[in-house]
């Protein structure tokens, strides 16, 4: 049955929701108002909120209805954003549903990202600088997705 579980560590300002629902509904919706409702700073908190998500299509579908799903687990839209936990950002630009197909663009950021030469110039990074081989001042990378294929 639909439910939801709070897993939380008060100690280390955690809190894990476990959201399951029955109906044919898409959970992703909700996601910025989880993330909203739970990322709350802590009183004279100086790090940011950092928020970790991942979504699985589960449930009692026939193999048909589960491969035409734009989040079945073999699309690059679940491979690529929406299951993995160790994408350090993931923001959903657009999501519709035209008459001829799904259209879904992300602004993704994984852990293994660097800055481009535009984030260089931003920056004022210069050759050598340590910032260059991590993922602190790379901008997300837009990437759009055709009926959770992605395109080049």
């Amino acid at each position: 049955e639909s439910h939801i579980s709070f897993h939380t560590w008060p100690e280390e300002g955690v809190i894990t929701l476990d959201l399951f629902t029955c109906g044919p509904n898409d959970l992703m919706p909700v996601v910025p108002d989880v993330e909203r409702l739970f990322g709350i700073p802590r009183e004279n908190a100086t790090e940011e909120v950092f928020t970790m998500w991942s979504h699985e299509l589960r449930g009692f579908r026939t193999h048909e209805a589960r491969k035409s799903h734009y989040l079945d687990l073999s699309s690059d839209l679940t491979l690529w954003v929406t299951s993995p936990l160790d994408v350090l950002y993931k923001k959903e630009v657009v999501s519709v549903q035209s008459d001829y197909q799904r259209i879904d663009i992300w602004d993704v950021l994984e852990d293994d990202d660097t800055p481009s030469y535009e984030d260089m110039l931003k920056h004022n990074l210069e050759e050598g600088d340590p910032r260059l081989l991590t993922s602190e001042l790379a901008k997300p990378q837009r990437i759009f997705f055709l009926d959770g294929k992605l395109q080049s």
